[in-house]
């Protein structure tokens, strides 16, 4: 497996997870906590819930736009 399907997969996982996890509770109109350790350290240092957005919403290997593509 190369190194872009790797992180493909990992991101696939993760997408999973938060779709069980959080998506469809939330559907189903159940409550969703955070878990407490999480919420600790986001309380205590809010500037972290940058990261977990940056890695789901970029991706830990972000795509470039080629230069063909990009205006002038």
């Amino acid at each position: 497996m190369d190194e872009t399907a790797g992180d493909a997969a990992v991101i696939q996982t993760v997408q999973r997870v938060l779709h069980a996890r959080v998506i469809m509770p939330a559907l189903a109109g159940r409550a969703i906590t955070p878990p407490r350790p999480l919420a600790w350290l986001l309380r205590r240092v809010p500037g972290v819930a940058v990261v977990p957005a940056l890695l789901l919403g970029v991706g830990p290997r972000p795509e470039r736009v080629p230069a063909f593509a990009r205006r002038p």
